[in-house]
């Protein structure tokens, strides 16, 4: 089965979303929604490319940036992420999941020419290759120092409580926002961190890389309460 090309990249994009989407919904902060991360706009961008005629990797590319739009789109509309990081998430997501769908589409492109006994004799000499490998080379060598360094994680305070509750992280940042209109003060149950008074669209972050449980509470709402978790560490 063969697509027009607008046809298959809104497949992939759809298949995209609904990976990413669940994986994070079920599994907010955990090693699962990390995987989803790479494994959705990959999957994405195989299935865009494979179901054209051509077979170009720029299909799988385009689900990827539409992928990352639609995403932030959503979590700003829902207030997962503060209004002044949405320039800054638009450009990195999009450009992050542009990158792993293209190279999806790649994949694709490169099976298709091995097939076709073009691979050995022409594609590796290309500079259109050479540079995609380059790309690749640096984008992963970014991923394993964003994994070391760890990453960050919203948690949105509205007046039902922390959104989400529950947060495992591996070594990294916590960011708190304040979506309520009420003034909310983060505050670590053992006295660890503080965040002071936060009025409303203020944010408070704190680095976590100590292999434990950290409870904390709104000291404006005792009854408001959270938990991060750090199952594991990569700190030596």
């Amino acid at each position: 089965m063969r697509l027009h090309p607008v046809k298959s990249i809104i497949m992939g994009t759809i298949v995209t979303i609904a990976i990413f989407g669940i994986s994070t919904l079920a599994f907010y902060g955990s090693w699962i929604s990390r995987i989803a991360l790479i494994a959705a706009p990959l999957i994405g961008g195989i299935i865009a490319t494979y179901f054209t005629e051509k077979r170009i990797m720029r299909y799988g590319a385009c689900t990827g940036i539409i992928s990352g739009i639609i995403f932030v789109i959503f979590e700003l509309f829902f207030g997962h992420i503060p209004q002044e990081l949405a320039i800054i998430m638009f450009i990195s997501l999009s450009v992050f999941f542009g990158v792993i769908s293209g190279i999806g589409g790649l994949i694709v492109e490169i099976t298709v020419k091995y097939r076709r006994q073009q691979f050995k004799k022409s594609y590796m000499k290309s500079k259109y290759v050479r540079g995609t490998i380059s790309v690749v080379v640096l984008f992963t060598l970014w991923f394993v120092v964003t994994l070391l360094h760890g990453v960050p994680n919203v948690v949105t305070i509205q007046s039902s409580g922390f959104d989400p509750h529950d947060v495992t992280i591996g070594p990294g940042t916590v960011t708190w926002t304040n979506n309520d209109t009420k003034t909310h003060r983060v505050m670590s149950d053992d006295g660890l961190f503080d965040s002071g008074n936060l009025a409303p669209g203020q944010s408070y972050s704190h680095y976590f890389n100590e292999v434990r449980e950290y409870h904390y509470h709104d000291y404006m709402n005792s009854s408001m309460k959270g938990v991060i978790e750090l199952p594991m560490s990569t700190v030596g």
